[in-house]
């Protein structure tokens, strides 16, 4: 699934935000894009992250997503376009050629697409809940950049929760970085112990942190510990093909 974010960079971007806040509109959209980054990466370091210029011609921007002063230094490098094409960027990234996971987030002025003429149209009932994740994020909605940034990230990373169990004992946790609920079964048993210099020399594909959840502090200190005093790591099966270590941190 890649994340693409798309910054306009027509006039009206350069307006202050309000009468009482000289800051432009495009720094603030600058500012939140980078906050977004950092806060994805940390969620899942995997997802891959485009910038796009969105103008009457709209295009990537090629960066390096591991340097975000890269990244900073490409966005106030970008010129002022007279307008911004909402068909031209929907071709960009038609042509990019991924699939439909792919998501599209446009940093912009509310009010450059806000309509002047009401019409008729159809009319029909829905669920605010099964349209939520396509309604807009207003900046007035946040106290900060940051809480802005952060309901971002968790949108676009979803944490799922996972339940652990061993023998009878079981406990709810979640991954950091998060890890794909299609990837993993959501309940993950334990299969066996072996000496943890069985793997001193086995290549591993990725490290994940477990995050106890619903009161499993317990048995995920009662596991950690034990595995610890036994100098042993804890084999479980991720899925039909994937299997896991769990260790504890000293």
């Amino acid at each position: 699934m890649a994340v693409y974010l798309a910054v306009d960079s027509s006039l009206s971007m350069r307006l202050p935000v309000s009468e009482s806040n000289e800051m432009s509109r495009r720094m603030i959209a600058c500012q939140l894009v980078l906050k977004t980054i950092e806060k994805v990466q940390t969620l899942d370091m995997d997802r891959k992250i485009k910038l796009i210029d969105f103008s009457h011609n709209s295009k990537i921007i090629p960066c390096d997503m591991r340097s975000i002063e890269d990244a900073e230094k490409l966005l106030n490098c970008i010129d002022i376009s007279a307008s911004a094409d909402l068909i031209s960027l929907f071709l960009l990234v038609k042509m990019e050629n991924d699939d439909e996971t792919s998501i599209l987030l446009v940093f912009t002025d509310a009010c450059t697409f806000t309509p002047v003429v009401l019409t008729e149209g159809f009319k029909e009932e829905f669920d605010f809940e099964d349209s939520r994740p396509w309604m807009p994020y207003f900046l007035s909605d946040y106290d900060t950049i940051d809480s802005y940034s952060d309901a971002l990230a968790k949108d676009l990373c979803p944490v799922p929760t996972f339940l652990l169990k061993c023998g009878f004992l079981k406990a709810y946790f979640k991954t950091l970085p998060s890890v794909d609920s299609d990837d993993w079964n959501t309940v993950i048993e334990v299969i066996g112990f072996i000496p943890v210099n069985y793997l001193a020399n086995m290549p591993t594909i990725r490290h994940h942190f477990l995050i106890s959840q619903l009161n499993s502090e317990d048995f995920l200190n009662l596991m950690c510990s034990s595995l610890h005093l036994e100098e042993s790591v804890a084999i479980c099966r991720l899925n039909k093909k994937l299997y896991g270590a769990l260790c504890h941190i000293r």
